[in-house]
């Protein structure tokens, strides 16, 4: 992403009077620790990214100690925090989002009032205005989202040099997303990211589970057997 800065294409915030630049996205779908190392490396670059969290992630919780700490460094690499929001179809929650942004809010004060639906289904257009009129800016509205607006990695649908290329044939302001699970966790294809998010979850479970007795005594060696899952420290090869 440092080659599009050489071009003269900054990094910019999601703001209606942008009219150059680029909106860098990071979407946090499972993984915050992972999400803060690729903020540190942004910031050793000099990017800046909008760095969207989910509040009600089945796959983190942001307010656990690890991952309060992952936001503190997110925040502290000087990169744009905004709210990750899962919404499943139908009329927009308007109450659930602002109680989601509140809580955001609370772990990251500095957290501001941009919005990023995850998985969007529906009738974008009427959930973007839902949203606006409680006070949230959108990224999927009109002057950020639409074709020659944006580029995503979701599914490794466009790899890093199809990205570049997008956006420096843009000629207006572009929106790039990237999943920090994408770039940290390597491999070739989507299923290889998969794998390693299910693989780094089983331990990060299986290491949270030595904090019980009965579990360290003994019956977590035989339940790790059993199911031929990595004991703590061991890989999957």
């Amino acid at each position: 992403m440092g080659d599009l800065q050489a071009a003269g294409m900054d990094y910019v915030s999601f703001r209606a009077d942008v009219t150059r630049g680029v909106f860098l996205r990071l979407d946090v779908d499972y993984d915050l620790t992972i999400a803060a190392q690729l903020a540190s490396i942004n910031a050793e670059m000099g990017i800046r990214a909008t760095v969207f969290v989910q509040v009600g992630s089945p796959f983190y919780n942001p307010a656990d100690p690890e991952n309060h700490e992952a936001l503190k460094k997110i925040s502290e690499a000087d990169q744009w925090i905004g709210l990750h929001y899962y919404h499943d179809g139908g009329e927009l929650d308007r109450d659930r989002l602002c109680r989601e942004f509140e809580l955001l809010v609370l772990l990251v004060p500095r957290a501001e009032r941009i919005l990023a639906w995850h998985n969007p289904t529906g009738d974008l257009s009427a959930i973007n205005n839902s949203a606006e009129q409680a006070g949230f800016l959108s990224v999927y509205s009109e002057r950020f989202y639409g074709r020659d607006k944006y580029i995503s990695d979701s599914n490794y649908v466009n790899h890093p040099k199809r990205i570049r290329q997008l956006a420096m044939e843009s000629v207006c302001p572009v929106q790039i997303l990237l999943h920090p699970v994408n770039w940290r966790l390597g491999g070739s294809e989507m299923t290889d990211v998969l794998a390693g998010i299910f693989q780094s979850k089983i331990r990060h479970l299986i290491g949270m589970m030595e904090q019980n007795r009965i579990w360290r005594g003994g019956f977590g060696r035989e339940f790790l057997s059993r199911y031929k899952l990595p004991r703590d420290g061991e890989t999957d090869q």
